[in-house]
């Protein structure tokens, strides 16, 4: 019975997908009615950001519609004072400044493949509002704090500081911020309440002055070459083809067959080997290690300008080591780009399944 309900999740043509929506399954974790998703096997529960970033990919792609409604509502019952949570469990801790905005982008996504307004509307949008007014800002700009903040994906520490300090209104999270400020104001449009016109004004403005002729800067003071730009293109594009091909073609050095490095290799604090002990793993996390779910938005940045999404065929060979039947967290940012952290890594498989 088991093994009919897993042949039934293969609904795609293409094997490859087939074999990722079966690995989506592992990470849908039900609790009596409420539904979680695991962010990763063997040791990561749930973790806010995790889920909001693979609901897409695991249960909207898939067409699990009534799963995915149950994990967006779990998690909107844990936003508090407008606060999401990061780590989910007995007791939630609220140490990140985008989890609430990746939960908006989520109910954006659910909307987009299933226009259910009805369910939005009456369990959702009360906590879009209030997410919305806790968001730190100042005239648009995201505030993440001070250096010694770990607000971001980028969260690892080593010697009791954090390895990547990104303080400074961080491209990724400015642009969520934009782009659920405007999903928030057509929600607004449509149900009735405050419009947010002048927040979406401010919030692209700042935006658009992160571009610089080249890419966009990771954080005000920090131009190293990261992938987080390439988050700008998961909502409403605000650049040019031209800016945006230009910034593909700066983060085309990051690409790996595996998946996208944290750090360009020609900067002085680039970690090409995750390795060592958990301290000098932690160097490396976010420092050069390539990662699988980075994938999604490097095809959506790909499409945005104008190109045609890459496979990644690699990782259909990948998926029979490491852990068999799914995708690893992260890989070395160098040859042999050796699987590396957890063997099973939920927004691996899903922004792969989602961009692939």
């Amino acid at each position: 019975k088991e093994k009919e309900r897993i042949d039934s999740l293969a609904i795609f043509e293409n094997g490859f997908k087939n074999r990722l929506a079966q690995a989506a399954d592992t990470f849908i974790v039900k609790k009596g009615k409420l539904c979680t998703i695991y962010a990763g096997y063997p040791w990561f529960m749930a973790w806010g950001r995790d889920a909001m970033i693979s609901l897409e990919g695991l249960l909207l792609v898939t067409k699990r519609y009534e799963i995915a409604k149950k994990v967006l509502e779990h998690f909107s019952r844990q936003v508090k004072e407008g606060k999401a949570p990061n780590k989910m469990g007995k007791e939630n801790t609220y140490n990140s400044i985008d989890s609430g905005l990746w939960h908006i982008h989520a109910i954006s996504r659910y909307l987009e493949h299933t226009g259910d307004h009805e369910f939005v509307k009456r369990k959702l949008w009360k906590n879009i509002k209030r997410i919305i007014e806790a968001i730190p800002c100042e005239k648009g700009e995201i505030k993440t704090g001070d250096e010694n903040t770990q607000l971001t994906w980028m969260d690892a520490k080593a010697d009791s500081k954090p390895v990547t300090s990104r303080y400074h209104s961080p491209v990724e999270v400015q642009a969520l911020w934009h782009h659920s400020l405007l999903f928030a104001d057509t929600l607004a449009e449509r149900y009735g309440g405050k419009r947010y016109q002048k927040e979406i004004s401010d919030a692209e403005k700042v935006l658009k002055n992160m571009y610089n002729g080249r890419y966009l800067d990771d954080a005000k003071g920090d131009s190293a070459l990261r992938p987080n730009q390439l988050i700008a293109f998961s909502g409403k594009n605000i650049f040019s083809k031209k800016e945006i091909k230009n910034i593909a073609e700066a983060c085309r050095v990051l690409v790996t067959p595996y998946g996208l490095r944290t750090l360009s290799e020609d900067n002085p604090g680039y970690h090409g080997m995750y390795e060592g002990d958990e301290n000098e793993r932690n160097k490396a996390y976010h420092q050069g290690s390539a990662w699988p779910w980075l994938i999604g938005a490097w095809n959506d940045t790909i499409e945005a300008a104008g190109g045609k999404k890459e496979e990644f065929r690699s990782l259909q060979e990948h998926m029979l080591d490491a852990g068999l039947g799914t995708i690893s967290e992260l890989f070395d940012g160098k040859e042999p780009y050796s699987p590396r952290g957890c063997i099973s890594q939920a927004w691996s498989v899903a922004e792969v399944l989602r961009k692939i």
